[in-house]
């Protein structure tokens, strides 16, 4: 951990980046990986997104007089491929499969190695396939937000940093403070008190795409829930699991078998969270 942590401030500061504007964008990543790894595997979220990127709270602390140019020119490239639109994110896959090797008494170990594995032979696969496919059928043919809108946001907001610099921003900083007081609070009431409703989670995932577009999904699934709770009590919503989980399974074989169909008829089945 600390190497791969040491390995990302040296590679950034290589690529031109000022060193301890590396060092706090390496750790706060890794803090928003390891609060994002806690929303799947502590509620289940589907796909887990970043509402805003570290550079974001180093201008609202500072301002972007104080950032050099770049800094920031080389942490837009990174936001673009490395910290944004993160739904393959593997620490959650990895998470779960450790939970799973627990429960079912595997060596961990082993398991780790081929974790290790699996991840570098996915690497150079999804590297090259990635470029041939772009390049054999067209970026934006494939999709027009990563090809082509995505990284036009990016770099006209890197435009307007480096032409207009920010100057501190105390109301952001307040709003930040604000924000952290009250997780801190909802947290401390969520673990210290069962009447209180409301997870702690829903301060982190409230504004991200996926959940905005799963809302009434979630909804659902909580509406269900409580129900059965409420008038099965446990031994209902042991035996209504199966039901729903079977939904969740029948929606993504779909899904798999329309990919397998659209290989050969050009037609897709959008899955959630689309």
């Amino acid at each position: 951990l600390i190497g791969s942590v040491a390995a990302q401030i040296g590679l950034s500061s290589l690529m031109g980046m000022n060193w301890a504007v590396s060092a706090f964008i390496a750790v706060s990543f890794l803090a928003m990986s390891l609060i994002l790894t806690w929303q799947v595997a502590g509620a289940g979220i589907l796909r887990v997104d970043t509402t805003f990127e570290p550079m974001m709270t180093l201008m609202t602390a500072f301002g972007g007089r104080a950032i050099d140019p770049r800094s920031m020119t080389v942490d837009t490239v990174q936001v673009r491929g490395f910290r944004t639109d993160i739904s393959q994110l593997p620490m959650p896959n990895m998470m779960n499969a450790l939970r799973i090797a627990g429960d079912a008494r595997m060596n961990r170990r082993k398991l780790s190695a081929a974790l290790g594995v699996a991840t570098v032979i996915a690497l150079v696969l999804s590297s090259g396939s990635f470029l041939y496919v772009s390049y054999r059928f067209g970026g934006n043919n494939l999709s027009s937000w990563n090809y082509s809108g995505g990284p036009y946001s990016a770099y006209s907001a890197l435009v307007n940093r480096l032409v207009d610099p920010s100057e501190r921003d105390w109301i952001g900083l307040g709003f930040i403070g604000l924000g952290a007081v009250v997780t801190a609070g909802v947290t401390y009431l969520y673990t210290r008190f069962l009447w209180w409703p409301l997870h702690p989670i829903g301060c982190a995932t409230g504004s991200a795409w996926g959940v905005q577009m799963m809302l009434l999904s979630i909804f659902l699934g909580w509406a269900f829930k409580a129900g059965v709770l409420r008038f099965g009590g446990l031994r209902g919503y042991q035996k209504a699991r199966p039901l729903f989980l079977g939904l969740v399974f029948g929606e993504y074989v779909v899904g798999g078998l329309w990919l397998i169909v659209g290989l050969f008829t050009g037609k897709g089945y959008a899955v959630l969270p689309n």
